[in-house]
């Protein structure tokens, strides 16, 4: 299945090297997964829609830096999209079930 296991004297602290050990389509679908398990009802509230985890892709296949660094801001256009949709849900929340009136004194 192309799982591999490292070895790495932080491990335990990190986690990362869990992700590391899984075949990289898999890793996405998880991913995409726990994305969806987290934001689901935040975004219906929203209106908005969820899309599809974006992956990277093999580094060394790029051709250019110009490919890397467009698919670098690819990644940091959906991960600010979902930061601010899920800022905007908090404060909603905060402002129906939670207002400070007086804080802005």
């Amino acid at each position: 299945m192309g799982y591999r296991t490292y070895t790495c004297p932080i491990a335990r602290r990190c986690g990362g090297c869990e992700w590391l050990a899984v075949p990289y389509p898999i890793q996405l679908r998880r991913k995409q997964e726990q994305v969806e398990a987290l934001f689901t009802e935040m975004a219906a509230a929203d209106g908005a829609v969820i899309e599809p985890v974006v992956g990277m892709g093999d580094p060394r296949a790029f051709r250019s830096f110009e490919e890397l660094y467009e698919a670098w801001r690819h990644q940091m256009v959906y991960f600010v999209n979902l930061k601010l949709s899920v800022n905007n849900y908090i404060e909603r929340m905060f402002s129906l079930y939670a207002p400070a009136t007086f804080l802005s004194l």
